[in-house]
Formats: C-alpha cells, structure tokens, sequence
C-alpha cells in the first residue's frame, strides 16, 4: 500500500503544494510548528533516509535548501530552520523527509524542540 506522501504526490490527498521536481515534491505540513512549515520529501518512496541512494540523498538536501530559500523570502521570519526525519525505521513519518521552517526568534525554536504539541502563533 503506498504511503501517505505517495497519495499525496499522486493527487489522491489534497494538499498546498509548493514546489515539486521530477524527482523531489514539497508541501505545507497539515499541522505546522511554525508559519509556512513545510513537508520535503523524495517522490521514491522508501522507508529510511539512508536507503536513498547518495544521489537521491544529495538531490533531497539540495531540493530542500530551495525550498528553504524560497520559505525564508515568503515568511517573515530571522532565519528557516530544518529538520530531516528518518522515516518509518525510525518511529516517525512514513517516508523520509526535511521539515524547513521559519524561526522568528530563538524561543519559537525552542518551543518546538521541547513543548509536545506547541504551535507557534
């Protein structure tokens, strides 16, 4: 059965696009920490990072610096952090991912590492 990010990538789950490639799609995440929380994924789906090949591994952190970029002109903000997630080996997303988002102050930051279920206003 195909993952969520795989039916998203398909149109069979809605979602607020924002930049896609042949090989990488980025969307905003559903329940978002920050303003403008995006979802970067590879459209191969794999269930661990690390089963990526290395060119796919360098295409995804390329891909996402991009959409790193384009958030951090879109969103007010003093900086976009990122976080990668591993994947489903890991206990978190179905597929691997980055999550950039924007950081507004070393609090908002903060917030999101250690308050389960904080959402920034």
């Amino acid at each position: 059965m195909a993952s969520i990010f795989t039916r998203i990538i398909n149109g069979e789950i809605p979602c607020y696009k924002i930049a896609e490639t042949d090989r990488y799609f980025a969307f905003l995440d559903i329940n978002p920490v920050t303003p403008g929380h995006t979802l970067v994924v590879p459209k191969h789906e794999v269930s661990y990072l690390f089963d990526l090949t290395d060119e796919e591994y360098a295409g995804l952190q390329l891909f996402a610096k991009r959409v790193a970029l384009g958030l951090q002109e879109a969103v007010p903000c003093k900086r976009i952090g990122r976080s990668p997630s591993g994947g489903l080996a890991c206990g978190s997303l179905p597929q691997p991912c980055h999550h950039p988002y924007a950081l507004t102050d070393k609090t908002a930051f903060l917030s999101t590492l250690f308050l389960p279920g904080f959402r920034h206003q």
